[in-house]
């Protein structure tokens, strides 16, 4: 038998372009956001004793990676 677990969140992030443009007045020299919606799906054909393929806040910890450029604060 296989099994199908899903979890679904959202995130907003937030970024400026000013080092690509060389104008102050130009709309991408000023920070803005995106919002993204995420879901992550697993597949597997045994499930653990609590009846769960993968304690989700594990997988998160897991593949969850954060990009900074050199002298970026971070956001988490």
């Amino acid at each position: 038998m296989s099994y199908e677990q899903r979890f679904s969140f959202h995130f907003e992030a937030a970024h400026q372009l000013a080092h690509n443009v060389y104008d102050d007045d130009h709309p991408y020299a000023h920070i803005h956001g995106h919002s993204f919606q995420v879901t992550l799906y697993l597949r597997g054909d045994e499930v653990g004793p609590k009846g769960w393929l993968c304690d989700f806040s594990k997988a998160m910890d897991r593949y969850y990676t954060r990009k900074e450029s050199p002298g970026q604060r971070p956001t988490r």
